[in-house]
């Protein structure tokens, strides 16, 4: 199913706790499982390792890889692979990887086996008591999610974020950082949106490219980077304009309308009660039904279109000002809301769960230029009596990737996409 291309092990090196003692595991064959996804803040990469127990010498005897380090957990990784088209993840500076956990499966008189998990180093830094989020935040979303980055959580990674609109305040409650920010995705609206709705709704989640902080709108308006197809011919030729071939594919074409129903994903009420008024106020929100990837939105039953189901609610502070505004500008400011509490809880539910209302899993040869957030394109047979006929109009058609997993064995290496959008067909 994969490519025989083998992949290129650059650098795998885990260094000890102890001593500082550096040992290089590309020796003992190691399977690997690399993840990236928009619903985890860091990356996780699971290593299958064995140890014959004869790849180190010394003066005296053969030693194994595993025999120069205990690999008690939260060791630094140094790792780097490259695919056959020179493409490169590269996690080799002491800043990246740390290991999670290891799981001796067998060990024998000759040979070990061994599973390790290694994660970002910043999942660990995310732990400290001294990275809590403790302070009070003002700016836009954007600026905030910036500042718990790097001066909370202290990350030396690049950070790519879209500007968001307005200004808001936001107390850190002694948060974790990675908390802190998946609670601001609810409060962000693209810059470019012109508008407090309809648009609300980003993404916080990490790459080898470093932090990503993404308009999940935004993400859905850009241009897919490849496309692929899946034509079930032998041959390994590409027909003009794609990079590559769908070896295998499963789209769910099954809905739960009922579920998206109660979950608010269609229209939705948001009570804002006025501490300054002290008042309820009921507002109602829609998703509009506008779809970004097809051209056919999920259409319900006439009796029940535009009737809300969702329901939040939310306490307007008496409050509305930022720190350090002036005494004039805090006045005038005094009947303005601090952020548009009556759009963007209620619409970032909706946003999320349109956007990923259809879903599906494809399987390529392994592309490490590709990442969570980019738009790809796919072309898929249609139907039992056109297996071998390429652009069908139903399933084929632009998806965002929402998780991949890059597999790699002494044998073969591919890449798994789970891949996502919120309409039918090719626009």
């Amino acid at each position: 199913m994969g490519s025989k291309i083998a992949i290129k092990f650059n650098k795998f090196e885990v260094v000890a706790n102890e001593g500082n003692s550096t040992v290089d595991l590309r020796g003992g064959a190691p399977i690997i499982q690399y993840y990236e996804s928009i619903f985890v803040p860091y990356i996780v990469i699971d290593f299958g390792i064995i140890d014959s127990g004869d790849t180190l010498s010394d003066s005296d005897s053969s030693r194994g890889l595993l025999s120069k380090i205990k690999l008690q957990g939260s060791e630094v990784v140094r790792f780097s692979i490259e695919d056959g088209d020179g493409n490169v993840i590269d996690l080799s500076d002491d800043k990246s990887l740390r290991v999670a956990n290891t799981d001796y499966v067998y060990e024998g008189f000759k040979s070990t086996s061994l599973k390790m998990t290694v994660v970002s180093k910043e999942a660990y830094d995310n732990t400290l008591s001294e990275n809590r989020c403790k302070n009070t935040y003002a700016g836009t979303v954007t600026d905030i999610a910036r500042q718990v980055l790097s001066d909370d959580l202290k990350t030396t990674k690049t950070v790519d974020a879209d500007a968001t609109f307005t200004t808001q305040q936001f107390l850190g409650n002694n948060r974790k950082p990675f908390d802190m920010i998946l609670d601001l995705q609810r409060f962000a609206i693209p810059a470019t949106s012109g508008t407090s709705g309809n648009r609300a709704g980003y993404l916080f989640y990490e790459t080898s490219d470093g932090y990503m902080f993404k308009s999940l709108d935004g993400l859905f308006d850009v241009q897919p980077v490849k496309r692929f197809i899946e034509d079930k011919l032998a041959s390994n030729d590409l027909p003009a304009r794609y990079d590559g071939k769908i070896y295998s594919s499963v789209i769910k074409k099954s809905s739960d309308a009922l579920s998206q129903m109660d979950a608010g994903a269609y229209n939705g009420s948001i009570w804002t009660f006025d501490e300054k008024e002290g008042q309820y106020v009921k507002k109602e929100v829609s998703s509009g039904g506008k779809s970004t990837a097809g051209w056919s939105p999920v259409t319900l039953n006439k009796e029940l279109q535009g009737k809300p189901t969702g329901e939040s609610f939310i306490l307007k502070p008496k409050d509305r000002t930022l720190p350090g505004d002036p005494v004039d500008s805090q006045v005038a400011k005094s009947n303005e809301e601090n952020f548009p509490t009556e759009v963007l809880i209620e619409q970032t539910k909706q946003t999320f769960r349109t956007k990923m209302g259809i879903s599906g899993e494809v399987v390529i040869a392994a592309d490490f230029s590709l990442h969570p957030g980019d738009m790809i394109e796919c072309t898929f047979p249609e139907g039992n009596a056109q297996r071998s006929v390429p652009g069908g109009t139903f399933q084929s058609g632009i998806y965002m990737i929402a998780e991949l997993c890059h597999y790699c064995d002494a044998v073969q290496t591919f890449t798994a996409l789970h891949i996502v959008r919120d309409a039918y067909g090719e626009k």
